[in-house]
C-alpha cells in the first residue's frame, strides 16, 4: 500500500508545482512544457518505462481490472477537460489518424515543389523534409496574414514590409521559410493562442471572421 500511497503523493506533489506556476507565472510552465515537448524522442521511451514500472508496483497491490477502471475514470476526466477545445481536438485526431508521419496533403506537397522546398527530380526523402517542417511549426499554426493585411487596407508587400518585421520581433509570428528550405520568398506562421494578440498589435477588432484562417501565407 506504501508504493500506490506514494505514487498519489507524486501526482499531488506535481499538480500543486503545476498549479502554483500557472497561477503565478504561467510563460514558466509553458517553457517546461516546450522543454519536454521539444525532446519527444526522449519522452516516448522514458514514459514506457516508467509507466511499466508504474504498473508493475500496482499490480502488487491492485487488479488489472481496477487499473483498467482507474483508466476509465482519466479517461472521461480528460475528455471533459478537452471538450473545451472541440476545433483542436478535432484537427488533432484528423493528423494523427491521417498518417503516423503526418505526410501532406496533395496541395500542401505541390506547394512546396513550387517554393522548391522539395525537388521531385532529386533523391530527397519527402520524410525528412516534413519532418524539418513539424519541428520549425511547433508552437505555431498556420493564419491567413493576406486577410488582416485586407483588413488594414494594405496590400501584402505594403503589410510585409511595415508590420511583419514588428510581428516577427514580437514572436508573434516567425518565419520558417529558411529552416523548411525555401531558398526564395517565406513562410509565415503565428503562434498558437495567440489571435487576439496580434489583433490587438495591429488595432483590428477581435474576433474576426475565421472562415479562410487555414490559408497560407506567404
Amino acid at each position: 500500500m506504501f508504493t500506490i500511497e506514494f505514487f498519489a503523493w507524486i501526482v499531488v506533489v506535481l499538480s500543486l508545482i503545476k498549479t502554483l506556476i500557472i497561477l503565478v507565472n504561467p510563460d514558466k510552465w509553458m517553457k517546461v512544457v516546450e522543454a519536454v515537448w521539444k525532446n519527444s524522442r526522449i519522452v516516448l521511451p522514458v514514459s514506457l518505462i516508467l509507466a511499466l514500472v508504474v504498473l508493475y508496483n500496482l499490480l502488487k497491490e491492485i487488479s488489472i481490472i481496477q487499473v483498467f477502471a482507474v483508466i476509465l475514470f482519466i479517461m472521461l476526466i480528460f475528455m471533459a477537460s478537452f471538450s473545451r477545445y472541440p476545433n483542436e481536438m478535432l484537427a488533432l485526431a484528423k493528423k494523427i489518424l491521417k498518417d503516423k508521419n503526418v505526410m501532406p496533403n496533395e496541395n500542401l506537397y505541390k506547394k512546396f515543389l513550387k517554393w522548391g522546398v522539395l525537388d521531385d527530380r532529386s533523391n530527397e526523402s519527402i520524410e525528412d523534409t516534413f519532418s524539418r517542417f513539424e519541428n520549425a511549426i511547433t508552437g505555431f499554426r498556420f493564419y491567413n496574414l493576406l486577410k488582416l493585411a485586407k483588413i488594414l487596407n494594405m496590400d501584402w508587400s505594403e503589410f510585409k514590409d511595415d508590420k511583419m518585421p514588428k510581428l516577427i520581433e514580437s514572436g508573434i509570428v516567425k518565419d520558417i521559410g529558411l529552416e523548411i528550405g525555401i531558398q526564395r520568398g517565406n513562410f509565415y506562421v503565428l503562434a498558437e493562442n495567440r489571435q487576439e494578440e496580434v489583433c490587438n498589435f495591429l488595432g483590428i477588432k477581435y474576433p474576426i471572421n475565421d472562415a479562410d484562417e487555414t490559408e497560407v501565407s506567404g
